[in-house]
């Protein structure tokens, strides 16, 4: 008896892991923590952008403490979080920067975004970051839906100028810390 016990046991923790990691890519699990071992993802960020020269100009990613408003309100900070996956995938497959790592890096993030809480109504805050003026509101007073639509307006300007020198060194200088940004286990430090 206590075999057909540990065995009916088995196959349900079986069929709990098979649950989020066997199901096809268009349905993603739901986050839950943790996630993804952030401890990783900075090691390889730091081994990718290593060898690039910090670029003077204004960041892509907000501070991470701006960042926390968003991060609160999970269904922002999972839309937020899509487009800057898209965003350092191009990053990472452009031309000038392109490495073995890199593949490593970017089916990482593949994971990082299998990772992040499914939404459907992230249309609606890209068609507003899209379609609103820049916010002349300073960041410490924004609402985390200001906060997020500043910050998709950023990944949409720099993502429009990709092909120049100064951002691409920006990103991947910015790479080095976008583990503050991520869902996930692991230890986060202030990223002022």
């Amino acid at each position: 008896m206590a075999n057909v016990q540990y065995a009916v046991l088995l196959l349900i923790l079986i069929m709990a892991v098979l649950a989020c990691n066997g199901t096809p890519e268009r349905t993603r699990c739901t986050s839950q923590s943790p996630c993804f071992d952030l401890l990783i993802f900075e090691r390889m960020a730091q081994r990718v952008s290593n060898y690039v020269a910090g670029a003077e100009s204004e960041n892509i990613l907000l501070k991470s403490k701006t960042f926390d408003k968003i991060r609160q309100k999970k269904y922002l900070h999972s839309c937020v979080l899509q487009k800057i996956l898209d965003f350092y995938e191009n990053v990472l497959l452009s031309d000038q920067y392109i490495q073995n790592y890199d593949l490593d890096l970017i089916s990482t993030l593949d994971i990082v975004r299998n990772c992040t809480y499914k939404v459907k109504r992230c249309g609606l805050l890209y068609q507003m970051a899209n379609k609103r003026p820049d916010l002349e509101i300073a960041e410490e007073e924004m609402s985390a839906q200001e906060v997020a639509i500043f910050q998709l307006q950023k990944l949409n300007y720099a993502s429009e100028k990709l092909n120049e020198t100064t951002i691409l060194k920006t990103a991947m200088d910015e790479l080095k810390a976008l583990h503050h940004y991520l869902p996930g286990s692991g230890f986060r430090k202030a990223n002022d």
